[in-house]
């Protein structure tokens, strides 16, 4: 039995780092949007497709700075 394989954690065994790609993506992609909108909030919210909150939660989660037109 200790020779016994998960197939399941063998076929995750190469997405360890892939979170980290995922919010690294994530991050930029709401920088992007955010410079592109002139940092318009409520604009760029529209634009990705989530919530105000949910925008404002990833920009401190990500530690994006804000810049005032």
């Amino acid at each position: 039995a200790a020779d016994t394989v998960n197939p399941a954690s063998q076929a995750n065994a190469g997405e360890q780092s892939s979170p980290t790609g995922l919010h690294d993506m994530e991050h930029r992609l709401i920088r992007e949007t955010l410079e592109a909108n002139a940092f318009n909030q409520s604009r760029t919210a529209r634009k990705l497709g989530i919530t105000l909150n949910q925008l404002r939660y990833r920009i401190k989660r990500y530690g994006i700075e804000i810049r005032k037109s």
